[in-house]
């Protein structure tokens, strides 16, 4: 999708990809040794990670809007164990609809959190992500399955990025989306080798791009310098 809109813009031999830094496991390890207010905990709780949005008029059913919330809620109804902790991006924060919905159950089951998304990733046990969004590259970053909720778009036609990438699981009801709960806490000690994570690792951990980014910036001011000299 970037590519597409570079070349646009962009003549093709100036483009570099340099891979995603924010996924490095050096930058995550530096996130954890530098979060002050907030802290990895050794004793998770069944914690359900979702990476949610705000209804929008003119990107959602309203009606599969407030079905999904429920189907949400009902699953950690199901189980006393289950906790749902909740994160809205800056941009399109949590608002009446989703609450409307979120107020009708027990606060002990639920909350919303302003922990950084990798700190709130590494103190849960399943991590499940709105369709198409794509914090389903930070659960992987984790070493994590993500799950992929259904779509709920007016463009029921719409197939997401991830689902073409094969990076999660995915679901169609609230049915597949407990069958995957389960799944993931019962063979947690089997993720690292999962084919989802080993594909990640493929494509976005096949060089360091911390130090690649690095050095295309260097290289990038020096050639800048030299025509400025030039000039």
């Amino acid at each position: 999708n970037d590519l597409n809109n570079f070349k646009k813009k962009v003549e093709g031999k100036n483009i570099n990809f340099c891979g995603y830094p924010k996924y490095e496991k050096q930058w995550l390890k530096t996130i954890e040794l530098n979060s002050t207010s907030e802290y990895i905990k050794k004793n998770r709780s069944k914690n359900i990670f979702i990476s949610y949005k705000g209804y929008e008029e003119s990107k959602y059913f309203k009606k599969d809007y407030v079905e999904q919330v429920k189907s949400l809620f009902d699953v950690a109804m199901k189980n006393d164990e289950y906790k749902l902790v909740f994160k809205f991006h800056p941009n399109v924060q949590e608002e009446e609809i989703f609450l409307s919905v979120a107020n009708k159950y027990p606060k002990k089951i639920w909350s919303i959190t302003k922990a950084h998304l990798h700190i709130a990733l590494k103190n849960s046990e399943v991590c499940i992500f709105f369709y198409n969004n794509a914090s389903v590259l930070d659960i992987l970053a984790c070493g994590k399955i993500p799950i992929q909720l259904w779509n709920i778009s007016l463009n029921k036609k719409l197939v997401s990025n991830y689902t073409n990438l094969k990076l999660s699981l995915n679901t169609k009801n609230e049915l597949e989306l407990i069958k995957y709960i389960k799944f993931i806490t019962n063979n947690k000690k089997k993720h690292s080798q999962n084919k989802i994570i080993l594909r990640f690792n493929k494509l976005f951990r096949n060089f360091n791009s911390i130090k690649f980014t690095s050095n295309q910036i260097i290289k990038i001011s020096k050639l800048n310098m030299n025509n400025i000299k030039s000039i």
